[in-house]
């Protein structure tokens, strides 16, 4: 997103708080499901009916008003992680060459949609890795956030690849999507995170005993709307964008459970408030777990209701004391203050293992 929409969401948090590749998942809210199984959305006029939005500020104006509503529906889907507000996910598959990466979300008869780096329309860039840790951990990242429009549909979305510098074939990505196309009956949003080692045909063997931690980075698409919103509005600020934290998770595998926050270091935007992931128990079996505990607090302002949910997977790449060696997916929440504003917000979150 521009530079202003990061700006303003220090100023959002001030007042409200909130509470996702192959898999499975059942199409109920918030519940894995199998793939294929979902309902593709009746055929119509997209909902911007027959004027594209010209350019990502636009996509993300139109789009930012069906979060309130999409967000509670959304599902999630494991074998990489995915969380969609919209149509099933029914697949997730990654290319990356060394420079050119794209993800491309299947959705059953409802199509595809497509993040492509060779679309990007503002390159970040990163010199560390953002899921594995910081200087020293022999991997590289890139950011990038990318926009491509037809005649009838449009999708921005940002796409973070990180990859090994001493082995091309070990590479993840994480990030999110905003599209809407003539299937489309109202605009969707979704995070994923997808890679190799995130493959539920090749599942983690996870340890009986002991606790890791897991550092690492988050991020995603927020909207606010409410009397504070028309505040920032006045004030020239965006209501809606793009923000960047870091996470943090436990894992205890005595108990089958992990938990984490987002946020809860340096806070969760700009300093402000943070996203609590509460514990969840995980499938020994396939190394996924999700829950519908998630809520984002601040002290700033009361918050009068939360809900959401997160979900994630265990590398099935070990360290060197045979945890796993990453902990990566998704999050969604939706909140109200005392004032009647709201927020809602989509995104992933990746973590590399520290102790």
């Amino acid at each position: 997103m521009t530079a202003r929409y990061l700006y303003a969401i220090a100023a959002l948090l001030l007042l409200a708080a909130c509470g996702g590749g192959g898999g499975s998942s059942t199409g109920m809210t918030g519940t894995p499901s199998t793939p294929g199984t979902g309902t593709p959305d009746t055929p119509s006029q997209p909902p911007f009916g027959t004027s594209v939005p010209a350019d990502a500020d636009e996509v993300l104006e139109s789009a930012a008003p069906s979060l309130y509503a999409l967000v509670p529906a959304s599902k999630v889907w494991f074998g990489s992680a995915a969380l969609s507000a919209g149509p099933d996910v029914t697949d997730l598959g990654l290319t990356f060459d060394g420079s050119r990466a794209t993800v491309t979300v299947d959705r059953g008869n409802a199509g595809s949609v497509v993040l492509d780096t060779s679309d990007t329309y503002l390159d970040e860039g990163h010199t560390v890795s953002v899921f594995y840790g910081d200087t020293g951990s022999g991997r590289t990242a890139r950011n990038r956030y990318v926009y491509s429009r037809t005649g009838n549909s449009a999708t921005i979305g940002r796409l973070v690849i990180d990859w090994s510098n001493s082995d091309p074939s070990d590479y993840i990505a994480g990030g999110y999507w905003l599209h809407a196309g003539p299937g489309s009956t109202d605009w969707e949003a979704g995070a994923y995170v997808v890679g190799p080692e995130l493959s539920l045909s090749n599942p983690p063997s996870l340890p009986v005993s002991g606790t890791a931690v897991y550092e690492g980075d988050a991020g995603g698409v927020y909207s606010f709307q409410g009397a504070f919103a028309d505040q920032l509005d006045d004030a020239g600020l965006a209501v809606r964008g793009d923000f960047t934290s870091e996470a943090s998770l436990r894992a205890d595998f005595g108990s089958g459970t992990i938990e984490g926050c987002i946020g809860c270091s340096y806070g969760l935007i700009d300093g402000i408030g943070q996203l609590e992931l509460g514990a969840v128990s995980f499938d020994r079996a396939n190394g996924t777990f999700h829950g519908s505990n998630v809520t984002l607090s601040t002290t700033i302002v009361q918050v009068t209701g939360s809900s959401g949910k997160w979900a994630g997977q265990f590398s099935n790449i070990p360290d060197s004391s045979g945890a796993p060696r990453l902990a990566a997916g998704t999050f969604d929440a939706r909140a109200s203050a005392s004032d009647g504003s709201t927020v809602a917000l989509v995104g992933a979150f990746g973590a590399g293992r520290t102790r």
